[in-house]
């Protein structure tokens, strides 16, 4: 079984850690194999890089800021915008970041980029 590969992007750091630790943490035996597979994927630099909270956390903001405003009546839009934010939420919650979803700046400025008929 090979180790899953991390692409460098913060928002991604969650799954992969998470899919590390069950492909390969919870499945190889040893100790040795599962270094081995974890040095094919990662490397101490990425590590402190992308592990680090905040640069995820920042990162995942930053998604949110950049959604495109919304439109009435633009359902595909719309369908994309929530795709979006769904996965931007998803990897907030895997890396135990939550608290961020609770920020009334972040909020704001998503209710903003609804259309007239959905902020209310």
């Amino acid at each position: 079984m090979k180790a899953p590969s991390f692409d460098r992007d913060p928002r991604n750091w969650p799954i992969f850690i998470e899919m590390f630790k069950v492909f390969v943490d919870d499945a190889v035996s040893s100790d040795a194999k599962r270094i081995a597979h974890l040095h094919d994927a990662l490397t101490p630099a990425l590590q402190k890089r992308y592990g680090n909270p905040q640069i995820v956390s920042q990162a995942c903001t930053e998604s949110i800021l950049k959604l495109w405003l919304l439109k009435d009546n633009d359902f595909s839009a719309l369908r994309s915008f929530s795709a979006d934010l769904h996965s931007v939420v998803a990897t907030l919650r895997l890396g135990r970041y939550g608290m961020e979803l609770y920020s009334h700046a972040i909020l704001s400025r998503l209710v903003a980029k609804l259309p007239p008929a959905l902020r209310s």
